[in-house]
């Protein structure tokens, strides 16, 4: 049921989680578009992204590779790791969220260097594995 039903508009917010103030924007937009397009935003450009596209191709180039050959002691990348490679080299600054982002853009799944235990017995290991 709907507003040609005699819905009131306080009515139709309730039953799908909006404020009054979407309905009467929809229905503004009702009058002014066809109404197959009213329901829609237009779509929006987001924020900049702080990489310019060449930083960011070679930000995800690197990422191909282990930390260790930019110098690093881990071998994965980490959102931690990776937050100070980028202030390092191109200093900006980025959220840990954004950060894990970015490892699933360059194809990399989050993850985190963990240290080989090297006191265990290599014949034991494998039959552990």
């Amino acid at each position: 049921m709907g507003r040609k039903q005699g819905d009131q508009i306080d009515t139709l917010a309730e039953r799908h989680g909006v404020v009054e103030r979407t309905i009467l924007n929809c229905l503004d937009r009702f009058e002014e578009e066809p109404i197959e397009q009213a329901p829609y935003d237009d779509p929006r450009s987001g924020r900049p992204s702080k990489l310019n596209e060449h930083q960011r191709e070679e930000l995800f180039d690197g990422l191909q590779n282990p930390p260790t050959e930019l110098g690093y002691e881990q071998q994965a990348w980490s959102t931690k790791l990776l937050l100070a490679q980028v202030k390092n080299e191109y200093d900006v600054e980025y959220s840990k969220e954004h950060t894990r982002k970015l490892l699933g853009k360059a194809g990399l799944s989050y993850r985190t260097a963990r240290p080989r235990n090297h006191e265990v017995d290599p014949d034991q290991e494998a039959e552990f594995q």
